[in-house]
């Protein structure tokens, strides 16, 4: 007894769309990738969210070694300076992203960052306003080029 062709299609076709429903999308693993590597521009702007979020947790928690790696080797001197000051003046108590301006294809982005911090010398909790530019490499990530102190008043 020999089945028709045409039933045979039709159950090779419902059991691929059964295979493929239960185990999802077979490329998604290969986007989240290229995403996670920074290869598109939505990749990179996800990438710098993540970073940024872990490069000022690691200044909130004064860990100053987790905080380096997020730093273009160019400007470690600099900015590794410009971070063991800010340790040393007071602790942070809060900090906001507020903006943050992508250049054409996110290589690169401007940061306005709010930091409270708790000023040990006055005891006073004052506002802090900085500018921060990273640039993006795709063997690197996202790195901090400069960090620029605008402004503090008291809270």
């Amino acid at each position: 007894m020999r089945k028709d062709p045409s039933a045979i299609f039709v159950t090779l076709v419902f059991c691929v769309f059964v295979v493929f429903n239960a185990s999802g999308c077979v490329f998604a693993p290969a986007i989240s990738g290229i995403q996670d590597a920074g290869l598109t521009e939505s990749g990179r702007k996800q990438r710098l969210s993540r970073d940024l979020r872990d490069f000022h947790n690691a200044l909130f928690w004064g860990n100053l070694n987790g905080a380096l790696p997020y730093i273009q080797p160019e400007s470690m001197s600099e900015l590794r300076t410009v971070l063991l000051d800010k340790k040393k003046s007071g602790r942070i108590v809060d900090s906001k992203i507020e903006f943050v301006d992508f250049s054409e294809g996110a290589w690169k982005a401007s940061v306005d960052v709010s930091t409270r911090v708790h000023d040990k010398a006055t005891n006073i909790v004052k506002e802090v306003a900085e500018f921060e530019t990273w640039n993006f490499t795709v063997q690197d990530g996202w790195k901090v080029e400069s960090i620029e102190r605008q402004r503090a008043s008291n809270s």
